[in-house]
């Protein structure tokens, strides 16, 4: 590993005297440091195995980290920027690694050959043999830059929500440059190859602990977790809807320069000229450094956070609105390019609905989310796995966000029933399921079916011992009601992909039992976009939207328009409706009661109370 220096390497000094002669005529003087570190140099630190199986470690992590996966459980990550760009310059962790341990052998190579008092004989100076190892960094650099930009290309090709912030990425440079530069500072001090290893495996070890949050062995106390904020401790940045992203704070940027000078400080601590010049850069060099850690120590501002939280409880002051078709879209702005994919579920439903109804309709994207956990929430304790007591920002957000599926005025501006959408969104083979659960909220708007449930709380005695209790946001059933297969119809044939998914949904499989009022009633419960309860309909009318499917859709709409109103009234029934398109009536199962019991020590079921027939 040492025989491909430059600076090093001194068969080759002696061997060219006219070389020899050069450099004494450029010794002491920049263009002998640029000589010295050259390409050779950096060439090397670029080919070191150490390095490149570094760069190779941070090209897997970004593709395993960033990397969309339809079908997967519960749904596919959205890519945010905010939360992306942070992770790249995470990625970059293991090729820093592997420049601290090529950059220290590099460094000490000369007193660990015990080669010392040759290199005395050189015309370089060993201080300008130590600027010079600083100065072969860029080698490592270059391979950063590499990374970074073909990174951004790659994870914005996914794509990705947002855009990447320079200032962020460019962390991930200043980290390498503090690897190969603490790498130097401990082969200038330390030559055994076993110093760079123990030091790497200690930093490994903290980043292993701060990313795996919930298992991790200690969480750090207080805001000791800033210091850290290429690292997103416990999912913050990818809960947040990206206009207040409270970390890496721009303080990180000084805190890493500042520990970068340190470092080359201790570099050419032992061969410098003036000890009084190199001092001074140290003092400004731990000032810079002590600020920021101060600063980033405090975390995150009550006005930072009261931000966060009002962008969550109060969209529509941030969120921007865009009319498409007639409809109104709010989405907080860097979510705008998913308003035209909303657009496609939601006039695929208005398209079939008769009249001008869709001129009243918003469609509004809320935020579900909990950023409200360490480090924003402190830890009870440096093993607590658990956050501390909720702060009152916390606890009324979450307030919020528990009602938006039962209160359906919550939010001043929102259609009534309100039609929402979230973060998520589905991309390949999950498209489907996402453009239907759009449609649903979209059509049973159209039908005046509620979109939002009602809490009740219960204590149920379970049979045989024991007892249950707490809260449930239960949606009506319309037990057959006309209503029910339209609106599943219409959201069935919203677009080819929602069609597909509604079938899937429909299966058999999906039918329970629910309880409404006293009766038991077999129901398909069909998910709803956002917070939205969906729709729970009878296993009949879920059967009659799915004959009404194979009939030409302008059958069906001729029928729907010539009594569109009253269709929409409770009092209309599936056997009117399927008299009128003159389809057979589906069967409606009996539906088993569906309680929980107990056998033995062992519960099984889960109590459900009951729920009522939409009015």
């Amino acid at each position: 590993m040492t025989g491909g220096s430059a600076l090093n390497a001194p068969s080759r000094a002696v061997g060219d005297a006219s070389a020899g002669r050069g450099l004494a005529n450029l010794r002491g003087t920049g263009r002998s440091v640029l000589m010295l570190a050259g390409w050779r140099e950096a060439r090397w630190l670029m080919r070191s195995p150490l390095v490149l199986g570094g760069l190779a470690v941070s090209v897997w992590l970004v593709w395993l980290n960033n990397r969309i996966r339809p079908g997967d459980f519960p749904e596919p990550a959205t890519i945010f920027w905010w939360a992306a760009d942070v992770n790249v310059v995470a990625c970059l962790l293991p090729t820093t690694g592997g420049a601290l341990l090529a950059a220290q052998l590099a460094a000490g190579r000369s007193r660990r050959d015990g080669m010392e008092h040759l290199y005395r004989t050189y015309p370089a100076s060993a201080a300008t043999r130590s600027g010079a190892h600083l100065l072969s960094l860029a080698g490592p650099l270059i391979l950063a830059v590499v990374f970074i930009v073909a990174a951004v290309a790659w994870v914005a090709a996914q794509p990705a929500i947002g855009q990447p912030r320079w200032w962020v990425l460019a962390a991930g440079l200043l980290l390498v440059a503090l690897g190969g530069v603490l790498g130097t500072a401990l082969g200038s001090w330390l030559r055994h190859p076993m110093t760079g290893i123990l030091v790497a495996l200690a930093l490994g070890l903290i980043e292993i602990d701060l990313v795996l949050t919930y298992s991790n062995p200690i969480h750090l106390a207080g805001g000791i977790e800033w210091l850290f904020p290429w690292v997103d401790t416990a999912g913050v940045l990818t809960a947040l809807p990206g206009l207040t992203v409270p970390y890496p704070p721009p303080a990180h940027l000084a805190e890493l320069a500042g520990l970068i000078a340190l470092a080359g400080v201790a570099a050419l601590w032992p061969v410098a000229a003036s000890r009084r010049a190199v001092a001074t850069i140290a003092v400004a060099a731990l000032a810079i450094t002590g600020w920021s850690g101060w600063d980033q120590v405090q975390g995150v501002s009550t006005k930072t956070q009261a931000a966060m939280a009002s962008q969550v409880i109060l969209p529509g002051s941030v969120q921007r609105c865009q009319l498409i078709d007639g409809v109104r879209y709010c989405y907080y702005p860097a979510f705008a390019p998913l308003a035209r994919q909303w657009a496609d579920a939601v006039d695929g439903v208005l398209a079939r609905v008769p009249g001008a109804a869709r001129t009243a309709l918003t469609v509004r994207q809320v935020w579900d989310g909990n950023f409200f956990v360490p480090p924003l929430l402190a830890p009870t304790g440096l093993t607590s796995n658990g956050g501390g007591a909720p702060s009152k920002l916390a606890t009324t957000v979450s307030n919020f966000q528990g009602a938006l599926s039962k209160d359906p005025r919550l939010i001043i501006g929102s259609s009534m029933p309100p039609v929402y959408t979230d973060a998520n969104w589905g991309t390949g083979s999950t498209l489907g399921a996402a453009q239907l659960a759009l449609a649903i909220s979209a059509a049973e708007w159209a039908t005046g079916l509620p979109t939002t449930g009602r809490a009740v709380s219960y204590n149920y005695a379970i049979p045989g011992g024991g007892s249950t209790s707490g809260t449930a946001v239960l949606a009506c059933v319309p037990v057959g009601q006309a209503r029910a297969a339209i609106a599943a119809w219409l959201a069935a044939g919203a677009t080819p992909a929602a069609r597909s998914a509604f079938v899937s949904s429909a299966a058999p499989g999906a039918v329970v039992s629910t309880q409404v009022g006293r009766d038991w009633v077999a129901t398909v419960q069909l998910a709803g976009s956002g917070p939205s309860v969906g729709l729970n309909a009878t296993v009949q009318a879920v059967a009659l939207a799915r004959r009404m499917l194979r009939l030409p859709a302008r059958q069906v709409e001729s029928v729907l328009a010539r009594r569109w109103e009253s269709w929409l009234r409770p009092a209309a029934t599936t056997a009117e409706l399927a008299s009128a398109l003159a389809v057979p009536l589906p069967r409606q199962p009996v539906a088993r009661p569906s309680l929980p019991y107990t056998r033995g020590s062992a519960t099984y079921g889960i109590y459900t109370p009951p729920t009522q027939t939409c009015g």
